[in-house]
């Protein structure tokens, strides 16, 4: 019988249901951990594709900012978040430049003309390395134009571009 007893020592015994439970609950945990992390993919995307969308308007429109607007609306492809940033930092724009003297008005025109190109140079960079792209070329605009204090100060009027 000694054979009988070290075969039945062998068999597993049926999880008891609490066992069950804790091991469905961790599947059902890894499985929302799942839906989370394809959530934030798919928000991550979106962001993406909406300020590639805005940017591309913006160029489109030679940095007519009323322009610019209403063709992402139309588009249906920029985001709500997007869209009302831009339009806040485009009415403090338009305001800024309504109180600009004769002067400045020269100045930022040739910033525009700048910033213009360094976004179509951006815009025929490969998707990949466009943030790095888009970075280089803030320190370009912080370089040539004296007046942002530091390349922060100019990442923060550059706003939607980081």
């Amino acid at each position: 019988m000694g054979g009988f007893v070290d075969i039945a020592n062998t068999i597993k015994q049926p999880e008891s249901p609490i066992q069950q439970l804790g091991g469905v609950m961790a599947l059902k945990s890894q499985v929302q951990q799942q839906q989370m992390g394809d959530i934030q993919l798919q928000q991550a995307r979106e962001n993406q594709r909406s300020e590639q969308v805005l940017m591309q308007k913006f160029a489109e429109n030679n940095g007519d900012m009323n322009k610019t607007y209403a063709d992402a609306v139309a588009s249906g492809q920029v985001t709500p978040e997007h869209l009302n940033a831009f339009r806040s930092q485009s009415v403090a724009a338009q305001i800024q430049m309504a109180t600009l003297k004769e002067k400045d008005l020269t100045n930022l025109g040739k910033m525009h003309d700048f910033a213009a190109n360094e976004l179509e140079s951006v815009k025929r960079l490969p998707v990949e390395q466009r943030a790095q792209g888009i970075r280089d070329s803030l320190g370009r605009l912080a370089a040539r134009h004296g007046h942002f204090k530091n390349r922060a100060s100019l990442e923060q009027s550059a706003g939607l571009f980081r």
